[in-house]
């Protein structure tokens, strides 16, 4: 409903934007200037508006992103309260066991599962806050496992480890909440950096608006050539450069070369849209990454696997696709803990990603499993570059300590367009099979559709 709204509220704006006359504004410009060129002081209301005017347009731009922050500061103190009452069926139960407690503990845990979810999927965090909410559900996962073990118990009043255990409990569940406030000190940080940069706007236009009357004065006598050379035409760059950036155009810079106070005004939109511009080139790229091994992630491997593939209807090449599973990869987790397994995920997806080559294509595609897109390229080739990509991860033992490495191997799987399937649904299909083909007869080894 949010993503309605705001598009709605888009469309409203572009077609705002679209609706301003350019010529009119100029016309209603020149024509006041020109009746009342006589008048100094009238000129001067004019140039006070538009300051304004750009004033508003500014600082509504801030008050836009400071609005999202507190739309998402709230969205995290309700997870942090669901992180609270996740607790409470358990104390209740611990202290009167209730079957009706233990509804109402899987109630509130699917609920935290599903707001972490959203949370880590949809919310713009910065990659801090993103570690940190993760560190967050990591710390309640734990907490949740002590609490389902002591609901499975009907008897913990005579359980010795019950006390130590819900001891446990409340420390991985404080543990989390006291992340959680690090999470919404960075969105208030955020936030009073947003409110200062739009309090110092504030004070650069109103400076520039006390220095501009003097301007007017000593370039008013210049006559009417000096004043638009020097006020109306960098003050049309400015306002078709905010219009521009209104409409989402953060490519726009505007070119105002003078040593004046509009110089450095457009420097500094410049240099704003600059900032702004980068800061959404990354969040892009966040957006199709996976954030443990930096591969492509699923969606973003998809969305390329049906480029790969109308290309393929068009020029006949065959495309080639790899299903690598590590193999054992829960008992790497439960033996040496889920750090060591996703250190065992970074240096597969590494590996992999020096196997192969420039062209190819390696994503994330779900748990331990990791996909390789190959085109241009046919199932023999596509077998021999598998078996290299399966003897190096055989070779290549993970460090997980500075005394201490682990083995991992890794079945794969390989399908080919158009052999195997003709569609991206059949060619996943194939490959994966394939996987399991390798998997049961004995893992560490590659095997085609």
């Amino acid at each position: 409903m949010k993503a309605d709204v705001s598009s709605t509220a888009d469309v409203a704006g572009a077609e705002k934007l679209k609706s301003y006359d350019r010529s009119a504004i100029k016309t209603s410009l020149r024509s006041r200037f020109i009746i009342y060129m006589g008048s100094l002081f009238l000129l001067l209301s004019i140039m006070t508006g538009f300051v304004y005017y750009s004033l508003q347009l500014t600082i509504k731009d801030f008050n836009i992103v400071t609005d999202e922050k507190l739309l998402q500061l709230r969205k995290l103190v309700y997870l942090q309260d669901l992180i609270n009452r996740c607790s409470t069926p358990v104390y209740h139960y611990l202290a009167s066991p209730d079957p009706d407690t233990r509804t109402e503990f899987w109630e509130l845990t699917a609920e935290t599962e599903q707001v972490f979810y959203e949370t880590l999927g949809t919310m713009k965090l910065t990659p801090n806050q993103y570690n940190l909410v993760q560190k967050t559900r990591h710390e309640w996962q734990q907490g949740i496992a002590i609490g389902k073990r002591l609901l499975s118990n009907s008897d913990n009043q005579n359980n010795p480890i019950a006390p130590l255990a819900k001891i446990k409990l409340y420390n991985h569940f404080d543990e989390a909440v006291g992340i959680m406030y690090q999470v919404h000190n960075i969105n208030l940080k955020q936030i009073e950096d947003y409110r200062i940069e739009a309090e110092k706007n504030f004070k650069l236009t109103r400076k520039v608006t006390l220095i501009g009357f003097f301007t007017v004065v000593l370039t008013f006598i210049a006559g009417l050539f000096a004043v638009s050379r020097l006020v109306l035409k960098p003050a049309r760059t400015l306002l078709d450069g905010i219009h521009c950036f209104g409409r989402g155009e953060l490519e726009h810079r505007v070119s105002i070369k003078t040593n004046d106070e509009f110089g450095a005004l457009g420097e500094g939109f410049n240099r704003m849209a600059e900032n702004l511009e980068r800061s959404q080139e990354i969040l892009a790229e966040l957006a199709i990454r996976d954030g443990l091994t930096g591969l492509y992630n699923r969606r973003k491997f998809e969305s390329m696997l049906t480029d790969e593939l109308n290309r393929f209807r068009r020029n006949g090449l065959p495309i080639s696709l790899l299903v690598i599973d590590l193999d054992n990869f829960k008992l790497v987790n439960d033996r040496y803990g889920h750090q060591a397994g996703d250190e065992a995920l970074r240096t597969a997806a590494d590996i992999i990603t020096n196997h192969c080559r420039t062209g190819d294509i390696i994503g994330r595609y779900g748990g331990e499993e990791l996909v390789a897109l190959l085109p241009e390229t046919n199932l023999e080739n596509a077998v021999i570059l598998a078996g290299r990509v399966c003897d190096a991860l055989a070779e290549f033992p993970i460090t997980i300590s500075p005394t201490q490495t682990i083995p991992v191997t890794a079945s794969i799987g390989v399908a080919t367009v158009p052999e195997h399937a003709m569609t991206a649904r059949d060619l996943v299909t194939a490959a994966d099979l394939a996987m399991y083909d390798a998997k049961n007869a004995g893992r560490n080894q590659v095997k085609s559709a």
